[in-house]
C-alpha cells in the first residue's frame, strides 16, 4: 500500500498550571488550538509535562485533540509530581501516572508508554525517560551525594522532593528504557531494520541535546538531571529510529546526526515566567514524515545544529 507522507506537529513543557488562572490558561489553549488547526497535522506529539497538578489535565488537553488520526502523549518529570494530599496518603509516582493516564485518555489522547503504534508505515513508540546523572560533568568535582539529593550549593532539583517511586533514579530510568525497547520490539525494529520509527521521551537520550551555560555552575550541575545516554544507546542499536522527539530542556533544539536522524526539541516553556516568546505558536514544530523513512522539517525551523 502507498502512503501519502505524514503531517506531525510536535511540542512539549506547556506547565499549564503555571499560565495563571483558568481564564489566562483558557486563552492560550485557544491560541494553541487555532495554530495547531493551521499547520493541519495527522499526528500531534506532546512530549511531556502538561502539569504539576491532575487537576487541569482533562480540560487542557480536550480543546487541543482535534479530529486527526492520532494525538500522542509521554509524561514528564513534572507529570509525575504528587500533590500534597498524595503525599501524605503515602502515594507513589507510578500511582499517580495511573491517574494521570486515564485523564489523559478520556481527553482524546493516545498514551504512548506501553502502547506503540504503526501508523501510515510509520512508527510511534514512547516513555519518560528519566535520568540517571550520567550526564553529569566530572570537572564540577562534585561528589555523588550531591546528584543523589538533588542539590549543590544553592542549585536544587525539585524532583527529589516533588515525586517519589521505589526506587532508585537510575533503576526508572533503566526500567523506562527496557520498556521502550520492548515496545520497539513489538513494532518489529531490531539491528536489522524495521519501519521508519519516530521514538520520543521526555527526558533527553544524547549529551548533545544539552544546553551548556558555563558561566553558570548551577545550571552545569542540573543538566546531570536532563536524561541519561543509556536511551541514546538504545536509540542507536535501531537504526530504523529516523526521529527522536524529547522536551524537557525549554530551549528548542535541533540537530542532525551524521547517520541523517534528526532529533528535535520544541518546547513552550514557562509561559508564566516570560518563557516562550511573545506566541507560543511558534514554538510547534512541524516534520513531514515522507513514506520511504526520509523527515523533512517545515516551516520555520528552530536553527539547525549539525553534528
Amino acid at each position: 500500500m502507498a502512503f501519502a507522507p505524514l503531517r506531525l506537529v510536535i511540542f512539549s513543557d506547556l506547565h499549564i498550571d503555571l499560565v495563571g488562572g483558568w481564564a489566562s490558561q483558557r486563552t492560550l489553549l485557544t491560541r494553541l488550538a487555532a495554530g495547531l488547526d493551521a499547520l493541519a497535522p495527522d499526528v500531534v506529539i506532546f512530549a511531556g509535562d502538561l502539569s504539576n497538578s491532575l487537576e487541569p489535565v482533562r480540560r487542557s488537553l480536550q480543546p487541543l485533540a482535534r479530529g486527526r488520526l492520532a494525538n500522542l502523549f509521554v509524561p514528564g518529570n513534572h507529570d509525575a509530581w504528587l500533590s500534597p494530599r498524595e503525599m501524605a496518603d503515602g502515594e507513589d509516582s507510578d500511582g499517580h501516572l495511573r491517574r494521570l493516564r486515564g485523564r489523559v485518555e478520556a481527553a482524546g489522547w493516545h498514551w504512548l508508554p506501553g502502547a506503540p503504534l504503526l501508523l501510515d508505515g510509520w512508527a510511534f513508540a514512547g516513555t519518560m525517560g528519566w535520568f540517571d546523572s550520567a550526564f553529569a560533568d566530572p570537572s564540577l568535582g562534585i561528589g555523588m551525594t550531591a546528584y543523589r539529593d538533588g542539590r549543590w550549593g544553592s542549585a536544587v532539583w525539585n524532583d527529589m522532593s516533588q515525586a517519589r517511586f521505589r526506587m532508585s533514579d537510575e533503576a526508572v530510568a533503566g526500567r523506562d528504557q527496557a520498556a521502550l525497547a520492548a515496545d520497539l520490539a513489538t513494532l518489529g525494529l531490531g539491528p536489522g531494520g524495521g519501519p521508519p520509527t519516530v521514538a520520543v521521551s521526555h527526558h533527553l537520550p544524547y549529551r548533545d541535546l544539552l544546553i551548556h551555560r558555563p558561566w553558570d555552575r548551577g545550571w552545569e550541575f542540573c543538566n546531570a538531571f536532563m536524561g541519561s545516554p543509556a536511551l541514546g544507546r538504545l536509540y542507536d542499536r535501531h537504526p530504523s529510529i529516523r526521529l527522536a522527539v524529547a522536551g524537557h530542556t525549554h530551549l528548542p533544539r535541533e540537530i542532525e546526526r551524521p547517520d541523517g536522524r534528526q532529533l528535535l526539541v520544541s518546547p513552550i516553556g514557562y509561559i508564566g515566567l516570560g518563557e516562550g516568546g511573545a506566541d507560543p505558536v511558534t514554538r510547534l514544530a512541524a516534520v513531514l514524515l515522507h513514506p520511504d523513512g526520509q523527515v523533512e522539517r517545515i516551516g520555520s525551523p528552530h536553527p539547525m545544529v549539525a553534528r
